[in-house]
C-alpha cells in the first residue's frame, strides 16, 4: 500500500461521497508568533521613526506619518506589556499637558521618545533572561505608564 498525500486523499473521499465536482475546503495553518519578536521588530522600528520624527519635527504636516507610525510602535510594547504584567497604571493629562501648543506637545514627545529607547531595550534583554528581578515589575509598570503618557502626546500630533 502506497501513502497517499492529502489531495489524493480528499479526492477519493470526494468520489466516495459522489462529491467530485465540488472543491474541497482549503484549510490555512496559523501559527503564533512569539510576542517578543513582535516587540523586537517594533523597537527597532521605534528607533527609526523618532529619528525620522526629529527630523521633520518644525513641519505640521510632515510629522503626521512618523507621529502615526511611532503610535503602532507602542501599541505593539503596550500588548506585550499588557499580556506580562497585571498592572495597569493610567494616564490622565495634566492642564498644562493640555494647554501646550503641537510644537511644544511634538518637542516634549520626542523628548520622552528618546528617554524611552533604553528603557524599552531593557525590557526586551530582561525577558529573555531565566531569572527577573522583583524591581523588574515596578520598572514594567512605569515603563507602560510612560508609553501611556508618549502615546496620547503622539495621538493629537496626527
Amino acid at each position: 500500500m502506497r501513502a497517499m498525500f492529502l489531495p489524493e486523499f480528499l479526492l477519493i473521499v470526494s468520489a466516495a461521497f459522489g462529491q467530485i465536482g465540488e472543491v474541497p475546503p482549503i484549510v490555512i495553518e496559523t501559527r503564533l508568533r512569539d510576542p517578543l519578536f513582535d516587540v523586537s521588530v517594533a523597537r527597532g522600528q521605534f528607533g527609526d521613526n523618532v529619528a525620522e520624527f526629529r527630523r521633520v519635527l518644525g513641519s505640521e504636516k510632515d510629522r503626521r506619518k512618523p507621529a502615526k507610525k511611532i503610535e503602532q510602535n507602542i501599541d505593539t510594547f503596550l500588548r506585550y506589556l499588557r499580556t506580562v504584567s497585571r498592572d495597569r497604571p493610567s494616564f490622565k493629562p495634566s492642564v498644562e499637558q493640555k494647554n501646550l501648543t503641537l510644537l511644544e506637545l511634538a518637542a516634549q514627545a520626542l523628548d520622552l521618545a528618546v528617554r524611552l529607547r533604553p528603557d524599552i531595550q531593557k525590557m526586551a534583554k530582561a525577558e529573555s533572561r531565566a531569572v527577573v528581578p522583583v524591581s523588574h515589575w515596578e520598572f514594567l509598570s512605569a515603563l507602560q505608564a510612560d508609553l501611556l503618557r508618549l502615546k496620547w502626546m503622539i495621538g493629537r500630533l496626527h
